[in-house]
């Protein structure tokens, strides 16, 4: 018997899962803040998505992992990921309505340019900023609320609410009436 040859085919491509755009892929960052030698920035795919710090020791995160040997380095873009993961739950806390690709947006929103590369940088804090001043944002999209009101209706402390609303001219404050109330600027302010 003669088996025919089967369709011409090319070569095959090996294409890691942070080459497509559906991915956030994660880097590593050394504890300064540079990119790990094992973590490359690649500017033709503008990959990895955000680079965040590789290290876990000393976060809660680090309690959560069983190693066969405890004086193993928690170091690594697996642990990058961790990272991110935990940082997207935050948020995804904060803002519960938010599909996934929202997220996703908020996150690389949230990450800051590194010098010379367009390569960005992600910290918890700031991911975990950007959504408490959305959350700020859509409640006063309803109209001027009380500091109050808007502790009720977001969950945030007040001394949360009043740094939120006094960075980058997001809310202008009322002050006629009993109740001192806060208004989304107008826009361009």
């Amino acid at each position: 018997m003669n088996a025919e040859p089967g369709p011409k085919r090319g070569p095959i491509k090996v294409t890691t899962p942070a080459a497509f755009p559906e991915v956030l892929s994660v880097g590593a960052l050394d504890d300064e803040g540079k990119i790990r030698p094992y973590s490359e920035w690649n500017s033709r795919l503008m990959k990895p998505d955000i680079f965040m710090s590789d290290d876990l020791a000393g976060t809660p995160m680090a309690s959560g992992l069983r190693l066969q040997d405890p004086n193993m380095p928690l170091l690594g873009s697996g642990f990058s990921a961790v990272h991110a993961v935990a940082t997207a739950a935050l948020v995804w806390s904060l803002l519960p309505e938010y599909p996934p690709k929202k997220v996703r947006k908020l996150l690389e929103d949230a990450a800051e340019p590194m010098p010379r590369t367009k390569a960005r940088r992600l910290t918890m804090d700031a991911a975990i900023n950007l959504a408490r001043r959305r959350l700020v944002e859509e409640a006063l999209q309803e109209g001027p609320a009380s500091l109050q009101t808007l502790s009720a209706i977001t969950g945030l402390e007040g001394r949360i609410l009043s740094s939120i609303l006094e960075q980058d001219g997001l809310a202008v404050r009322l002050s006629g009436g009993r109740l001192e109330r806060f208004q989304l600027a107008p826009r361009g302010q």
